[in-house]
C-alpha cells in the first residue's frame, strides 16, 4: 500500500460524487501534521500558459497545460515545473517543485524551445485537506493512493482514460500514453 506523502497520487473511487473530486487524479504537494495539499491533474481548462501569463515565452504561450487544480484560491496559479537552481522555489518530490522567483524563471523558460518536454504545469486552484482529514479520508475508501507516477504530472496530459487506468492498476506504472 502507497504512504500518502508528498509526490503521492490519489485517485478519487468511483463512488466519490463530490462534484469537484468526481473522476479525479490528484497530485499531493504537502502532507504533514498540519494538512495536506494538491492539484487535479486531469481537469484541464480551455487555454494556453499565455492567456493568464503575458511575459511566457512564445514557444509556449499556446502549448503549457493549464488546469483547474481545485476548489480552493481558483483566482491563485500554482507553477510546477522540473527546474533545478530556482530561487525561492518549494521542492514537493523527485525533481518537481512549486514557484520560485520569477525572473529566475522566466530565464529557464527563455530557453525552452517547445513545450515537448513539458518543463512546467500551472494549476488554477488547489485542494486542501485540514490536519488528519485526508488520512480519515483515505481509510474511509474515498481515495486510493498511488506512488511511483508521478511522471504523470509533467507526462501526460491527463484525460478521464488516466483516472481509469490508475484505478485499476495495482502499484506497477501505467503505460505511456503519448
Amino acid at each position: 500500500m502507497a504512504i500518502l506523502r508528498s509526490g503521492a497520487i490519489l485517485v478519487a473511487q468511483p463512488e466519490l460524487l463530490e462534484a469537484h473530486f468526481v473522476r479525479s487524479i490528484i497530485y499531493l504537494l504537502e502532507h504533514h501534521a498540519g494538512g495536506s495539499m494538491g492539484v487535479i491533474i486531469n481537469r484541464p481548462l480551455p487555454m494556453g500558459l499565455g492567456t493568464v501569463w503575458e511575459d511566457c515565452p512564445k514557444s509556449l504561450k499556446d502549448s503549457c497545460l493549464v488546469a483547474a487544480g481545485g476548489p480552493v484560491d481558483m483566482h491563485k496559479g500554482l507553477l510546477l515545473h522540473r527546474f533545478h537552481g530556482i530561487p525561492e522555489a518549494f521542492p514537493v518530490a523527485q525533481d518537481i517543485a512549486i514557484g520560485g522567483q520569477s525572473e529566475a524563471l522566466r530565464e529557464r523558460l527563455a530557453k525552452v524551445q517547445s513545450a515537448q518536454t513539458r518543463p512546467l504545469r500551472l494549476f488554477l486552484g488547489h485542494a486542501g485537506w485540514a490536519p488528519g482529514q485526508l488520512a480519515e479520508e483515505v481509510h474511509l475508501g474515498t481515495w486510493i493512493v498511488r506512488s511511483g507516477h508521478a511522471h504523470l504530472l509533467m507526462d501526460s496530459a491527463p484525460d478521464e482514460d488516466l483516472w481509469e487506468q490508475l484505478l485499476r492498476i495495482g502499484e506497477s506504472p501505467p503505460p505511456s500514453l503519448n
